[in-house]
């Protein structure tokens, strides 16, 4: 009985984000992880670094600019917030704007309805 290539190709897969995330560069390099039924420069084609063009790296400025923006903006709400509060806004530790999975995100709340077009419908 054979594994069907979705899950080889997903294993591989799980193999390398291990291999990154352990910084296992000597299994990155070695050939281990490459596909197995691939010959030659096919199985080694995830190894070779990507080719961006001009147009990528115009939307990984456009969203490093948008990332700043939004992270100003929620410092300078944070500040404002503190200051009507009374608070100091450097006393906060947790950033109110995650990018990241591994960040802390923020806490949601239960709403307390649904706001329509004509009024709100309490639960």
């Amino acid at each position: 009985e054979v594994a069907p290539p979705a899950f080889t190709l997903n294993r591989l897969r799980e193999a390398r984000a291990r291999a990154v995330a352990d910084r296992d560069v000597d299994l990155l390099a070695s050939g281990a992880l490459d596909h197995p039924h691939h010959k030659g420069a096919w199985a080694s084609k995830w190894r070779k670094p990507k080719v961006s063009n001009e147009k990528d790296k115009q939307y990984a400025e456009m969203y490093a600019e948008l990332e700043t923006e939004m992270t100003e903006g929620a410092l300078e709400s944070e500040a404002i917030e503190a200051a009507e509060k009374g608070v100091d806004a450097g006393s906060k530790k947790a950033c109110a704007l995650s990018f990241l999975r591994a960040e802390p995100s923020l806490d949601h709340h239960k709403p307390s309805g649904i706001s329509t077009l004509h009024g709100e419908i309490a639960y």
